[in-house]
């Protein structure tokens, strides 16, 4: 009887401290999972209903992996094996699969005891700071983050050291695009999914990673890591998943930020202009110039953005012409305007652009292009090459508002550049508003002013864009023309691309065009312009291209035949419906155009 009681007092005790236990880990967690040796959960606490859509009773037996995101269960798989292996682990970001989705990452701590029947213990928190950031994107099978996410993120850890934060290691698995041919759909998700989990666990919180191009990653991390023993886990990974991959070597630039003296703004600089290297990067000798101390890196960044801003300062750039020409009628549509540095033998500005374009300098170079534009617009008007011009605008652009109002000032002290000057909207793909974008766009077609969707057809979000903005014309990215040449299928999916722009009542643009076989293509295709190399490179004087009918010949596209007027001048605009009518010329610009008499062929529509 004494037995009994002892043994009854001991079980009270036991399930007492265990309450207790519970009760404390709350203190820090809101959800608690205690799992057997073989991974499936004995007891669960907390918000894990909320979270999972399952009471504590039926979540008890399952296997913990099935209530983890599917997203995160390699992750979740790698944290417990960890745990086996060390006894613990912290700070690794998890989502649990609900019965409406998946819900916020939490960060997750396991302990593991042999004392206990090897059981597993672990707590979860709700992630918060960067982690929880809406704006913070996730691409592909790793599950990583996009590149301007991760731009964002490892700029402010690195600038607030949070947890431990100082160094952002730059990967490349090289020769991986070529070794993915030999593998199947399952190796390959497999390879990057596991991938994905290395780098995660490798970095601070288990959520600081990202993927940066095809087969090129990003990872903030502490002091700790070991990124050689990270580099022969991945390789190792590699062998054991596809074992027939030959030629894929990992390579790394480690680059340190203690970030002392050195501001956010300063670091996110640095940080983007080390990622922009790398995304140019290839093989490890550009690696190795990248690693190194991040002052060194800011200081370029720093010197690129004076560079930049002194040239959108002075102006001190000229917009060289290219093209783009009906295939029906054998007339210059429209010219787009690109930037060449001054004193540069006239180098494109790409890399400035580029960098601008992630430290949200463009704004201002984009005014700049179109005061450009207006001027030589003015001084050419009477030119018989002339024709309207593109002006681009970047995506990050038509939501700054200081670009904002500084265009619509121009636009309403010059209206006589109606009908003269289109807009080109690159960059789409960073443009997350539709809506906002939408209302900027309208606004320029209700002034008279067409506008062109550029990159279209890059990804499944240009179609999205399609259906929320309405513009007058897309310019199908170059890659999108070459690869629907090249293969079997190509003609059937830019003949249905070009089809469904036409209902729309869209008129298309193909880009990359250099030969007379692709101008057939796009004929046969149903395209209406071609922009690209067989016309020449882009130009500051418009009579080199007064040739471009004969290099029209050898192709199936009309217009090789056309007599008459090269362009087509846009002298009295069309309105669209929706459109605003066009405020009246100024004085000065009222009269005729000089032009050689009109072509018997029809001009193309305006696309206004």
């Amino acid at each position: 009887m004494a037995e009994q009681t002892a043994q009854g007092e001991q079980q009270t005790r036991r399930f007492s401290d265990r309450d207790r236990f519970v009760a404390f880990s709350f203190c820090w967690a809101e959800a608690i999972l205690e799992l057997d040796s073989e991974r499936n959960i004995t007891f669960a606490g907390g918000i894990l209903p909320i979270l999972t859509g399952k009471d504590t009773r039926a979540l008890k037996g399952l296997p913990m992996l099935e209530i983890i995101s599917e997203d995160d269960r390699a992750l979740a798989e790698q944290m417990l094996d960890a745990i086996a292996r060390t006894g613990r682990f912290d700070n690794i970001h998890l989502r649990f699969k609900g019965a409406n989705g998946n819900s916020q990452p939490l960060v997750t701590s396991g302990y593991r005891n042999p004392e206990l029947e090897n059981r597993y213990f672990l707590a979860f928190h709700l992630a918060g700071g960067l982690t929880s950031d809406k704006s913070l994107k996730k691409t592909g099978k790793e599950g990583l983050y996009d590149a301007d996410s991760f731009g964002k993120m490892a700029s402010k850890m690195l600038a607030d050291g949070v947890d431990g934060a100082d160094k952002m290691t730059l990967l490349e698995l090289d020769g991986l695009a070529e070794a993915e041919k030999d593998m199947d759909e399952a190796q390959r998700e497999n390879l990057m999914g596991a991938v994905g989990s290395v780098l995660k666990m490798s970095s601070i919180n288990g959520d600081a990673a990202a993927k940066l191009g095809d087969g090129k990653y990003g990872v903030v991390h502490g002091d700790g890591l070991d990124v050689d023993a990270m580099k022969a886990r991945i390789s190792s990974l590699i062998t054991n998943i596809a074992p027939e991959a030959e030629g894929i070597s990992v390579g790394a630039a480690t680059i340190e930020a203690d970030g002392e003296g050195l501001t956010e703004e300063a670091l996110t600089k640095g940080v983007i202009h080390a990622m922009n290297e790398f995304s140019k990067s290839k093989g490890g000798v550009s690696l190795e110039a990248l690693s190194g101390n991040m002052d060194d890196l800011v200081a370029d960044a720093m010197e690129t953005a004076e560079t930049f801003n002194r040239v959108v300062k002075k102006s001190d750039f000229r917009m060289a012409m290219h093209p783009i020409i009906g295939i029906e009628d054998g007339v210059i549509h429209h010219y787009e305007a690109l930037a060449r540095f001054q004193g540069k033998h006239g180098e494109s500005p790409y890399k400035y652009i580029t960098f601008a374009e992630e430290t949200g300098l463009i704004g201002a170079f984009d005014l700049s292009v179109v005061d450009k534009v207006m001027a030589w617009i003015d001084e050419n008007k009477d030119d018989p090459m002339f024709a309207s011009v593109a002006v681009n605008i970047s995506g990050n652009s038509i939501i700054d508002k200081r670009y904002i109002d500084g265009l619509q000032e121009r636009l309403k002290a010059n209206p006589w550049t109606q009908g003269k000057l289109i807009f080109e909207l690159t960059e789409s793909s960073r443009v997350e508003d539709l809506e906002t974008a939408n209302e900027f766009i309208q606004n320029l077609r209700g002034l008279g002013y067409p506008v062109c969707l550029d990159d279209f057809g890059a990804g499944a979000a240009s179609f999205q864009y399609l259906s929320a903005i309405d513009v007058d014309v897309v310019k199908i990215d170059g890659p999108v023309v070459k690869n629907a040449e090249a293969i079997e299928r190509g003609r059937a999916f830019l003949t249905a691309l070009a089809s469904f722009c036409r209902e729309l009542k869209v008129e298309t643009i193909a880009e990359m065009v250099d030969t007379p076989e692709t101008v057939s293509f796009c004929h046969d295709c149903g395209i209406d312009f071609v922009q690209g190399f067989l016309f020449g490179p882009p130009k500051f004087d418009l009579t080199e291209f007064s040739d471009f009918r004969e290099k029209l010949k050898g192709s199936s596209a009309p217009g090789q035949n056309a007599t008459g007027t090269l362009t087509s001048t846009h002298a009295a605009p069309t309105a669209t419906a929706g459109s605003a009518t066009p405020a009246p010329q100024t004085a000065s610009d009222a009269a005729p155009q000089a032009a050689p008499e009109p072509a018997p062929t029809p001009e193309p529509a305006t696309p206004s």
